[in-house]
């Protein structure tokens, strides 16, 4: 590695604000984010959120960065320019959030309420709250087919248009997903199923499923390289699996 930075206690997920070329780190122990400059690997500030902070996304419309707070039930907005909490939107058990960047609105996963809470980057004010089914773990967003997806505890995904936040259809994979990625290139998104662990390979169009790729024990995080059209996922036995997409 070039660097390795030091951050605060329990860091579990990461983000990147690409306007201001800066890395956010969530810290759960210490209920902070460390902001890391992306040309000196320094953190430049330690922002305080709430108790158990989990997920985040960077909305690059707006510069602002989102961190869903678990305990506290809230979603933390900081401003990317001052690195300072400027906002506190109240959730229900929020385990995922993300942005839709091309309707400018926020997706917060409320697991214990089993919905989803959609929200105006612009104004803050939510435009409307979907029941998505139970024990929603993680939203992730198509904007070129404006669709978002939910991942839920019934081994399915379910398909929402993202502009009538009706549902479109439910998707079958394997057991127990956890994680999921999207290939805009190919119009495909992956999910990764941990217990079965294997990789569900869904055609975003007609939602339904093309393959499903074996990978190593207990697989979880997963990303997607448009550059070189590849898939990694990050496996509990100490391996990443590469996956080619064509």
């Amino acid at each position: 590695p070039i660097a390795t930075v030091p951050v605060g206690r329990g860091p579990a997920s990461l983000d990147v604000n690409t306007v201001m070329n800066r890395i956010y780190a969530v810290n759960v122990v210490d209920r902070t984010v460390s902001v890391i400059d992306g040309d000196t690997n320094l953190v430049i500030a330690t922002v305080p959120v709430g108790a158990k902070p989990q997920s985040i996304i960077t909305n690059v419309n707006m510069n602002r960065v989102y961190v869903s707070n678990v305990v506290d039930e809230t979603v933390s907005v900081i401003d990317g320019e001052t690195n300072v909490v400027i906002d506190t939107l109240p959730a229900s058990t929020p385990v995922s959030v993300n942005v839709n960047s091309n309707l400018n609105r926020l997706y917060v996963v409320n697991q214990a309420a089993e919905t989803v809470t959609v929200i105006d980057c612009v104004t803050q004010e939510t435009i409307d709250v979907v029941p998505v089914g139970p024990r929603p773990r993680l939203v992730r967003i198509n904007a070129p087919m404006n669709r978002f997806y939910i991942l839920t505890g019934s081994d399915s995904i379910v398909v929402f248009d993202a502009l009538t936040h009706e549902p479109l259809e439910r998707v079958a994979v394997g057991k127990t997903p956890v994680v999921a990625s999207t290939n805009t290139l190919m119009n495909r998104y992956y999910v990764v199923n941990n217990v079965d662990e294997t990789v569900s390979v869904i055609d975003a169009s007609t939602h339904r499923s093309l393959a499903t790729i074996p990978v190593g024990r207990g697989p979880g995080p997963v990303v997607f390289n448009s550059l070189m059209n590849r898939i990694y996922v990050v496996n509990g036995d100490d391996t990443v699996s590469v996956i080619q997409c064509a």
